[in-house]
């Protein structure tokens, strides 16, 4: 009888793999006897006689030997890899997958069940997780190439064993004898088995999860496979892994908040409890292979089926919430930031490295050069704040803050020399301020931070997951949402700061917006926010709603306790106000105010109305109405305006028929102009509607404007607009700021309206108080346009003279000095005048100085403030001004400067609400505006009063030569007293211009000259305009650039002594500055060869006797190019040596250009110089 013919009966996977979650070991489910089948090794002189190995590793070939102990290791795993598959013959032969081509039984086998060589681009439809045990090994070739034939040659049996062709066993080497029936092969767990998630409303979310096989079978998990030993099914897939990875997400959970369970005859399930928690299991799950599958299923919902619900309470602190409607379930509702964004929050108040999860230290260079630098940077909560701003600026905005167009690439790199500005602030390290942020930080923290702004665009795009006993709701847009608030919040930080904050490293944000511990709660469910403030009591709610409400258009909605605002339409609240004068004649000070509400058509009554405007909301009969954000800041003009009234009830009056009404002062009407500019219904007289009138036609021309022949002068379009408006002020018992850009005739258009006084006989008694530097300038300039105004000229010798004038009711102008009307107080207090007029009066910006309350213990109908700089400082110093005007028209002073001067921050609504206040008071004109109205060159001569110790010094000057000079002549003869004569005359220049440059005098005081100057200059640079100034002499030139300086005014110097390369370097300078600037020079430096077209204004301190040199160095500034016209000033001491000189340009005698050496030693003394006799002398000295 012949043998049987062998054949193939099965193959056999022995595995090792290690039960998971403590579950049974492999040995427990194999149930089959497998006995018959023992292992055969084939022998080693038949392995290079075998041709289907010669393409093979070599582990298929021989038997391999390792030389070194990493060898060792692989040889180890390729054995281990080709020793898995196990072919089972008819005669008892076992034979490994590595030993099989090395066999005659080979042949037995069919060729698609044996090793294969690795083909190119062959796609193996699933892998049996090998390597899993040892993640992140180098895989060398050789091991690469018999993984891949490994793999094809599993999915290959796999596939025959689906259709039937072959039996399939597990077997372990421990138990040989026995095996386990493989009836089915899965690598797809997905097709069986999912995660159910079920979430339990309690007093925090509780979310158990559970792996669920979708037949109900319950199944055992290995490292690579899970068994279902009932059906003899088998699901192949890196379980090791899965578990690992799920135990690793619940580690970080912590162990009180998320626990994972196995118990026997079960499947594992994870218990989590919090809404974050589950989140992020959640999340770990999604991205696995096995799907989770939600009770109730999941729902998305677009972010117009979503709303974030913000809750103000009346300090505007607030809390956000979230609200979805979703049919067939209740309303999803979550308090509270999403995780992604409290991510952020607290990034911004603890650093970078928070949001990556890592440490600064780790994450900086190693270098010692920039580690330092990187360090820095990375823990600046300034800069990351700034940087998230500029970011939340390109995403909702479409341009950084300052208005720049750029790429998402382009953000960061854009940024990196403010990002370097910020981050060197303060440090002191001069080095730092020379390089590049590139230089100074190293690439890779450099590209955290540019990650950081495109991962940012990335997380605001995201959706968010809310979960209750329904299932899970996820809701696009909620993200997003919250960085538009978190926007608005860095705004106006920024704005509240002025962007200081950016410069502080340490500054929490979370500090600034919110009052919860992030120790105690991190993920700041409790506490409430606010918008940045600057103490506990500065509340700010208007400023609050007025901010969120920028965010209703973006699915927002505003609860003010507790009530859903209502929006109301742009006429669903009017206001009727009824206004009439209180008295006859011009001479009444009072309105009479009837004030009328009406809310929906219906008329409210005052008293009922709980809120009027405050916060943004009208409060009325329990529902409260939210103003829209272009009627806030009219309304809350508004409310402002009707607390005053409510305080001053007792002032308040019944009429018969019940109507209230209240008295208001004159100075209260600005409130109501304001009001009505605002859109408000205010009825009234005929007196108010002369005041509306006015208030309209500000800033337009009206009529053609007369004024007296008597003025000798004529005025421009826009001097003749000012006439006018003084004429209307001080018809509406107002009172006038004339602010005009120094040069432009505030002088000569006050003098014109007080002469049309004079000529319609209202006159009256009129003072003007005038620095003393200036009193006979003005004297001189009604000598010439006004001729015909009386007046007196005020000293402490001509009171009791002035005061009868005075007192029997006179018309006269009245002329002082600041200094005199705080000496003599008293007696200008005394008397109520018509007209008050102030010059210069910056000098009045100080409202608690002596020179200020003298000025207001004035009484007058009407008042006026002339000065090119109302204000220099801050705000205070309006207020001053416009208080002297008009008492009481911008309220209370401490009021006025908690809001506008000890504030970090003045809004745009504060500005503006000032603005309307003021707008009948304030005429300003500068020379751009009126410039085609302005001739090309136009010339002014100032007139100065000496200071006494000055005139003191000038006299004794005058007196000693005229006495030396007297000797000289009795005993030398007129011709050897020539030298004395022209040193005495230099001298006395000299004092005209600066004493302190004479030879042995003491003069610590700044000269009038430079006085008036250096208040000329300041205004004119702080318009960014620029200004020549020439000098003849030396010392006068330097300490006029030192009084400069010293003033903050940027200031150029030449002069004779300065070489022609630095002299072109300055001129460059000068020219290329950008903004306002002073160039001083002496008379002969300037007057040849220079352009300098960037000034437009031009001071001589001193005159020459030739006009046509002053005219050469003003043309320096006057000539081809120049686009603007061209003010120039001389000054001229009153009474003194220079006022005869100015009558002497007509002569151009030599003896007179002798005059004007600036030694006496370059005079020409010889025979026919036409030298001087002594009635030239004594007419220059004024002895004549």
């Amino acid at each position: 009888m012949s043998e049987p013919v062998t054949k193939l009966d099965s193959i056999s996977f022995f595995l090792e793999d290690a039960p998971l979650l403590k579950d049974e070991s492999l040995s427990s489910f194999l149930t089959e006897d497998l006995s018959a089948y023992s292992f055969h090794t084939p022998n080693p002189h038949r392995e290079l006689l075998a041709p289907s190995t010669w393409h093979m590793p070599e582990v298929f070939r021989k038997k391999l030997t390792a030389f070194s102990e990493h060898y060792f290791n692989e040889v180890n795993e390729q054995n281990r890899w080709t020793s898995i598959i196990v072919y089972n013959f008819s005669n008892g032969l076992q034979l490994s997958s590595r030993e099989i081509l090395r066999h005659p039984f080979h042949r037995i086998v069919p060729r698609e069940l044996l090793p294969q060589p690795r083909k190119e681009n062959v796609d193996v439809f699933q892998r049996w997780p090998l390597g899993q045990q040892k993640e992140n090994v180098f895989l060398s070739h050789n091991m690469r190439e018999v993984a891949d034939i490994m793999q094809a040659l599993f999915a290959q049996i796999v596939t025959e064993h689906r259709q039937g062709k072959i039996p399939l066993y597990i077997q372990t080497k421990f138990e040989p004898e026995r095996g386990f029936l493989v009836r089915s092969v899965s690598f797809d767990p997905s097709e069986e088995l999912d995660w159910r998630v079920e979430f339990a409303d309690k007093q925090e979310l509780i979310a158990e999860f559970k792996l669920v096989s979708s037949r109900k079978k319950f199944y055992h998990f290995f490292d690579t496979f899970a068994l279902q030993p009932e059906d003899g099914a088998m699901i192949v897939h890196p379980w090791l892994t899965e578990f690992r990875g799920l135990e690793q997400s619940l580690s970080l959970l912590g162990e009180d908040r998320a626990e994972l369970t196995f118990t026997p005859g079960a499947m594992p399930s994870v218990e989590v409890t919090g809404d974050l928690e589950a989140k992020s299991l959640l999340k770990h799950l999604r991205h696995r292979s096995i799907p989770v599958k939600i009770t109730g299923g999941s729902e998305t919902l677009g972010a117009e089926r979503s709303l974030t619900d913000i809750y103000l309470n009346d300090k505007g602190d607030f809390y956000i919430q979230h609200r979805a409607r979703v049919m067939g379930q209740k309303d999803v509702i979550s308090r509270g930031w999403t995780p992604r964004s409290v991510l952020y929050l607290r990034a911004l108040s603890e650093g970078l490295p928070y949001l990556l999860n890592s440490d600064a230290k780790d994450m900086a260079t190693k270098s010692r050069r920039s580690r330092e630098w990187d360090i820095k940077l990375l823990k600046h909560l300034g800069v990351l704040q700034y940087l998230l701003l500029e970011t939340l600026s390109y995403h909702f905005e479409g341009e950084l803050t300052d208005g720049r167009i750029v790429s998402e690439k382009e953000i960061f790199p854009l940024l990196h020399g403010n990002v370097h500005a910020l981050l060197i602030a303060g440090s002191g390290v001069i080095l730092a301020k020379d390089m590049t942020l590139s230089e100074l930080i190293s690439k890779p923290v450099l590209s955290c931070f540019e990650d950081f702004v495109s991962k940012t665009l990335k997380v605001m795009k995201s959706p968010e997951s809310f979960y209750s006993e329904a299932g899970e709701v996820i809701l696009e847009g909620v993200v997003e949402r919250e960085f538009r608030l978190i926007f608005e919040l860095l705004k106006k930080l920024a704005l509240r700061t002025r962007g200081e904050i950016f410069r502080k490293a340490r500054t929490s944000f979370l500090s600034r917006i919110w009052d919860g511990d992030a120790e105690k709660d991190s993920a700041l469910k409790e506490g409430l926010f606010h918008f940045p403030r600057n103490s506990e009591e500065d509340s700010r709610v208007h400023e609050t709603l007025e901010s969120l409400q920028d965010l209703l258009l973006h699915g927002f909605k505003l609860f003010y306790h507790g009530q859903a605002l209502q929006e109301l339409n742009d006429d669903d609240f009017l206001v009727d106000f009824n206004l009439q004068a209180d008295g006859h004649g011009k001479d009444f000070n009072w309105f009479e105010l009837h004030p009328r509400f009406f809310l929906h058509g219906v008329e409210l009554d005052p008293n009922e109305v709980g809120a009027l405007g405050r916060g943004g909301v009208i409060e009325h009969e329990g529902k409260i109405y939210l103003v829209p954000k272009k009627q806030m800041p009219s309304l809350r003009r508004l409310e402002n305006f009707w607390l005053k009234l409510q305080k001053g009830k007792k002032d308040a009056a019944a009429k018969k028929n019940g109507d209230k009404i209240y008295q208001l002062p004159r100075h209260q009407v600005l409130e109501l102009l304001a009001l009505r500019a605002s859109g408000y219904g205010i009825r009234g007289d005929e007196e108010w509607k002369r005041l509306c009138a006015f208030y309209d036609s500000l800033g337009e021309t009206r009529h053609e404007i007369e004024i007296p022949k008597t003025v000798k002068a004529d005025l421009k379009p826009y001097q003749l607009r000012g006439v006018q408006w003084l004429r209307d002020l001080y018809s509406l018992r107002l009172g006038a700021l004339l602010a005009d850009d120094m040069g432009l005739g505030k002088t000569l258009q006050t003098l014109t309206f007080l002469e049309d006084l004079r000529s319609k006989g209202e006159l009256g008694q009129v003072l003007v108080v005038v620095p003393s530097s200036l009193i006979y300038n003005w004297q001189s300039e009604i000598e010439k346009f006004t001729p015909q105004l009386p007046l007196a000229v005020f000293t402490s010798k001509d009171m009791d003279r002035v005061g009868r004038r005075l007192e029997h009711k006179e018309d006269l102008v009245v002329m002082t000095t600041y200094g005199l009307l705080m000496e003599q107080e008293q007696f200008f207090a005394q008397y109520k005048y018509r007209v008050v007029i102030f010059d210069e009066a910056q000098n009045l910006k100080n409202i608690t100085t002596k020179r200020t309350s003298s000025a207001r213990s004035l009484a007058a109908q009407f008042k006026i403030c002339l000065t090119g700089t109302p204000m220099e400082n801050h705000y205070g110093e309006f207020y001053s001004l416009v208080d002297i005007l008009v008492p009481g028209s911008l309220g209370k002073v401490e009021d006025f400067r908690r809001e506008f001067v000890n504030t970090d921050l003045v809004s745009r609504e504060q500005m503006e609400d000032l603005k309307l206040k003021i707008k009948p008071l304030l005429l300003r004109r500068t020379k751009k505006e009126i410039l085609d109205q302005l001739p090309e060159k136009q010339e002014t001569k100032v007139s100065i009063a000496f200071e006494e110790r000055q005139k003191e010094i000038y006299r004794d000057i005058a007196l000693a030569y005229n006495n030396s000079v007297q000797e000289s002549l009795m005993t030398q003869g007129e011709a050897r007293v020539q030298l004395q004569m022209l040193t005495a005359l230099l001298r006395l220049r000299q004092a005209c211009s600066d004493p302190g440059a004479l030879p042995n005098i003491q003069y610590d005081k700044v000269p009038p000259k430079l006085e008036a100057l250096l208040d000329s200059l300041t205004e004119i640079v702080e318009s960014g305009e620029s200004a020549l100034v020439f000098t003849q002499f030396i010392q006068t030139l330097e300490h006029t650039a030192k009084l400069l300086a010293q003033a903050g005014i940027p200031v150029f110097v030449l002069h004779g002594g300065v070489p022609t390369k630095q002299r072109q370097k300055i001129l460059t300078e000068f020219n290329k500055l950008e903004g306002g600037a002073v160039l001083v020079m002496t008379l002969k430096t300037g007057g040849v060869g220079l352009n300098l077209t960037k000034a437009s204004y031009v001071f001589h301190l001193e005159p020459w006797w030739n006009p046509s040199v002053e005219n050469q160095a003003t043309d320096r500034a006057h000539r081809l190019g120049q686009n603007k016209a061209v003010q120039v000033f001389r000054y001229i001491m009153h009474e003194s040596l220079e006022e005869k000189i100015e009558l002497l340009k007509v002569r151009k005698d030599k003896k007179f250009e002798v005059l004007f050496s600036n030694s006496e030693k370059e005079a020409d003394l010889g025979p026919g110089s036409g030298a001087l006799s002594k009635d030239d002398f004594d007419m220059l000295l004024g002895l004549k």
